[in-house]
């Protein structure tokens, strides 16, 4: 498959020539990102890390090749200056404290290690946002049924990013080498539509785990569309800077 983030953070990371190694996907999900990041070239050697227990076993399943442990991208339980490349795909949005995401990946990143993230682009676009949307609808009708606690952050919101925003978030411990903005957003209100007739008219999660595969595939495909300025989405290839430091020891993994 090659549309979406984790492909393009596929191909991106086959060209880095970082000379295999190991690749960590922070919040994994279920770990279909994680096997697509396993097949870049370079005999790299992918692994996931995801906070909710029920991911972990779910991608364990899956994907019994490749190892899953829990774990917090604010808190990684992977020792200093051991990983190749870091992946940070659809999760700073969900975050209250991305910068502390971004120092664990910076912690255990070697010198000259890649970072790869993707987080939804600011702009006129991110009005659209169905988990947002959803969010304030809840305000107004409380009897909705609540997003997932994977679906938004413990501070109620789906972020946005600006590229302003992320070069300010990494800093001078990352070079920034590469930038994309894709997609229109149409999947979104696709989606909205996928949540207020699942949760609403069916009041069934079953329903809405189902049909949300809609959604995925939509994503996936507008997400394939450049557009230079106003897109919806924002992915970025960093390298950690040599002269950083790389912090603590931690449980090897």
């Amino acid at each position: 498959m090659w549309l979406g983030r984790w492909p393009r953070a596929r191909r991106w990371l086959s060209r880095t020539r970082l000379s295999g190694g190991r690749i960590l996907d922070v919040g994994c999900a279920i770990g279909f990102g994680t096997s697509e990041l396993a097949r870049a070239r370079g005999a790299y050697r992918a692994f996931g890390v995801e906070p909710h227990w029920t991911y972990v076993k779910q991608a364990r399943a899956s994907y019994p090749d490749l190892a899953f442990i829990r774990g917090s991208a604010a808190d990684l339980p992977i020792a200093g200056a051991s990983i190749n490349a870091v992946a940070l795909l659809d999760v700073l949005e969900h975050l209250a404290r991305p910068e502390a995401a971004i120092a664990e990946a910076r912690r255990v990143l070697r010198p000259g290690g890649a970072l790869v993230i993707s987080v939804p682009n600011q702009g006129w676009l991110e009005a659209f946002d169905s988990l947002n949307v959803y969010g304030a609808l809840r305000r107004f009708w409380p009897s909705l049924a609540p997003l997932d606690p994977s679906e938004t952050s413990g501070w109620g919101a789906h972020r946005h990013f600006s590229v302003t925003q992320v070069r300010a978030l990494l800093g001078d411990e990352f070079k920034i080498e590469r930038i994309a903005i894709t997609g229109v957003g149409l999947s979104e209100p696709l989606h909205l539509a996928i949540l207020l007739f699942s949760r609403v008219l069916l009041r069934s999660e079953r329903a809405y785990s189902a049909l949300r595969y809609i959604y995925y595939t939509a994503y996936l495909l507008e997400d394939a569309l450049p557009l230079p300025v106003g897109g919806y989405h924002l992915t970025v290839l960093a390298r950690a800077r040599a002269s950083a430091t790389a912090g603590p020891l931690r449980a090897q993994v």
